[in-house]
């Protein structure tokens, strides 16, 4: 089970969505087997972190996040939107 809710908007495209309401432990660490590049929709003051480094605000700003690199996202104080660009796989 994820924790957020997913639809597919093009043959690589996703939208996603993480509630405000989930537990801080739903949102764990992990690694994608794909390239990919997120861009904010909605939301605030959610974080991105990827493994020994700082958190970064999820703002304006797509990020991208290469395949196998640790990271989570951490619960800001409304649900975020995200687009899901993955780059291959």
């Amino acid at each position: 089970m994820f924790p957020f809710s997913e639809t597919k908007v093009g043959s690589n495209k996703f939208i996603r969505k993480f509630s405000k309401d989930l537990f801080d432990d739903d949102l764990y660490w992990h690694k994608d087997k794909e390239d990919r590049v997120i861009s904010k929709v909605s939301g605030d003051n959610w974080y991105y972190q990827e493994d020994n480094k700082l958190p970064v605000l999820i703002a304006l700003s797509p990020i991208f996040i290469k395949k196998n690199t640790w990271h989570r996202v951490i619960k800001g104080s409304s649900d975020l939107i995200i687009e899901v660009l993955k780059l291959n796989g």
